[in-house]
């Protein structure tokens, strides 16, 4: 009698995973076309969307006119050059992910995707998505090589990869009247990070690195004593998609 419950309790368990129905994950889309940076940007971002539980899907000039993003939970836009993603990404697509998220999907951009947030790209004339408030600019005007940083995550200060990311403008009146709320600041006090709703959906921005794996400061040789901050990646991605697990 025992073993007859066993296999049917396998059973029922085997039947509702073939169906989809148990472990179903859900979607991630990253984009991985021109304008993502060559040290591996894009596996970066899509590994940490896989580690806060999400599988994911590439989206490039190939594929973008037949993006799923009727099936996604998340767009997801890596570093590198924001201007050079939005030409390649054309009005079209970045009309698709800025409804998407007003329809409550969920954005998370490292430096380049907080670039690509805002109405404007930094202080150029490239239009953005639109999605987050404020005025991107470049945190470091030198531009120099990837360094590591500090910056202000609640009470704790951490060495960050930055490797020419934004900073945003955004008193703290525009904080509290635009319900966003700033997840980590630079050492100067500057905005390096903050979650905001666009709509139904929710956007997480930084414009740091905390999907850099370790390889990357020490290609630079600087070592990270911190540690790997993908916890904080991991924090983003979950907040620009409250509800999905």
């Amino acid at each position: 009698m025992k073993r007859m419950k066993v296999g049917f309790v396998f059973l029922i368990v085997q039947t509702l995973a073939l169906s989809g129905t148990v472990w179903a994950k859900p979607l991630a889309l990253v984009w991985n076309g021109p304008g993502v940076c060559p040290i591996g940007c894009a596996k970066a971002a899509a590994r940490v969307a896989r580690m806060a539980g999400f599988t994911t899907q590439w989206v490039n000039t190939k594929n973008m006119d037949k993006a799923p993003f009727d099936k996604a939970k998340l767009w997801v836009q890596p570093g590198g050059h924001s201007n050079v993603a939005a030409q390649a990404m054309g009005p079209a697509l970045l009309e698709k992910i800025r409804s998407f998220v007003a329809a409550g999907g969920g954005y998370t951009g490292f430096c380049a995707g907080m670039f690509l947030s805002t109405s404007k790209i930094g202080t150029r004339t490239d239009d953005g998505l639109g999605i987050t408030p404020g005025q991107t600019e470049l945190y470091l005007k030198d531009d120099p090589p990837a360094k590591l940083v500090k910056v202000k995550i609640g009470d704790r200060v951490r060495k960050v990869y930055y490797a020419g990311g934004p900073m945003l403008h955004l008193t703290d009146t525009e904080v509290a009247a635009q319900n966003v709320t700033v997840l980590a600041r630079y050492d100067n006090g500057d905005i390096a990070s903050i979650n905001a709703r666009y709509g139904a959906g929710h956007v997480s921005v930084s414009g740091f690195h905390p999907e850099a794996g370790w390889l990357w400061s020490l290609a630079h040789l600087h070592i990270d004593t911190d540690g790997s901050d993908r916890w904080f990646a991991v924090q983003m991605i979950k907040l620009s998609t409250p509800g999905v697990h």
